[in-house]
């Protein structure tokens, strides 16, 4: 199927949209990695859609890093970000962002109703109160913009964790 290229790339590109099942817990390595691993070898860049989906019980950075390591690149959908598919989808695509390893923020569209509408501007306002106005254009504009251009994705920005002050009155 890879060498017939019985599939389309991203606006023509060197990028390729890669989805698993998200009804199951993420599977083994032979149905993972080893499926990644051919479309890298072959000069394809992975992106992988809605990776805070595939992890039911929590998300496995180790296993994310790995992919970016091979040479994957990483979506997260708007919907998981705010919120709306779940606690344990929303914890999964905060850590990825957190931790810096996330490329693209997309939205999911199926239709034009529902939660995964083609919006992204109350995403764009949340990344930009959390993470900064520069990962916000990263993830929404720019990385988008490059693979349509072909070019190679830019990462997120480190920005130091905001410290939280507590004040307590003693009674």
């Amino acid at each position: 199927m890879i060498d017939n290229k019985l599939f389309f790339t991203l606006a023509n590109s060197k990028y390729l949209l890669c989805e698993f099942n998200v009804r199951e817990n993420i599977g083994s390595t032979s149905r993972v990695e080893d499926r990644l691993y051919e479309l890298c070898i072959r000069d394809y860049v992975p992106l992988v859609a809605h990776v805070e989906r595939y992890f039911h019980n929590g998300i496995d950075l180790d296993r994310v890093h790995n992919w970016i390591d091979m040479g994957c690149k990483i979506q997260v959908n708007r919907t998981s970000i705010l919120g709306l598919q779940g606690k344990v989808v929303q914890k999964n695509a905060l850590c990825l962002l957190e931790s810096g390893i996330v490329h693209i923020v997309a939205t999911d569209t199926h239709r034009t109703t529902g939660s995964r509408i083609p919006r992204l501007s109350d995403v764009y306002e949340f990344i930009e109160e959390r993470f900064g106005e520069d990962n916000a254009r990263i993830l929404t504009y720019e990385n988008p913009l490059h693979i349509i251009e072909d070019e190679d994705l830019d990462d997120m920005i480190k920005i130091e964790k905001r410290k939280h002050l507590f004040f307590r009155r003693d009674r």
